[in-house]
């Protein structure tokens, strides 16, 4: 998903927290900064498209995902024969309030160039809060952490090209 330029916020700028978002918490993310027009990008040289790197937090509401989560009845070729169609329920969710409202992207405080980190599989990511500390990780610890740096730009720079400045967040857990 894309966040929306409102959800942006700087380091130690204020999250807005409405009491209809219900709860929420961070969700601490290293964030790839891309350094030149992306589009159509091989694995291979994915790395080149990288400026740098800052920390981001993304702010989720689950009480705002519990409200935006519907059936769906989606319509799937057969198994089987494909010339056919067979209806598949799921349920879905749209991240449009529960991850975009207004401040709930926070960027920084620094960008470190890539020269900088040498190897960007090996930092440790965390969010404090007073003494306690509620989201640590790895960005290994996140099965997808080498696909979001890599294939995002094979797969996902052929439907979205990526802007020098773009910030391709990855979710250690």
């Amino acid at each position: 998903f894309i966040k929306p330029g409102s959800a942006l916020i700087g380091h130690g700028g204020a999250i807005e927290c409405r009491p209809e978002y219900g709860r929420t918490h961070p969700e601490p993310e290293l964030a790839v900064i891309i350094g030149r027009t992306a589009r159509d990008v091989s694995p291979e040289s994915a790395y080149d498209y990288v400026f740098g790197y800052t920390i981001h937090n993304d702010i989720t509401s689950p009480t705002m995902r519990g409200e935006d989560t519907f059936h769906y009845r989606a319509i799937h070729p057969k198994a089987g024969d494909p010339k056919q169609i067979e209806h598949v329920d799921t349920w879905v969710s749209y991240p449009g309030r529960y991850k975009c409202s207004d401040t709930f992207a926070c960027m920084g405080p620094w960008l470190v160039t890539k020269d900088e980190i040498p190897d960007p599989h090996d930092l440790r990511v965390s969010t404090e809060c007073g003494p306690a500390v509620p989201h640590r990780g790895h960005p290994t610890d996140h099965r997808s952490w080498r696909l979001s740096h890599r294939v995002w730009a094979s797969a996902d720079s052929s439907l979205t090209q990526r802007k020098y400045g773009d910030a391709q967040r990855s979710r250690p857990h």
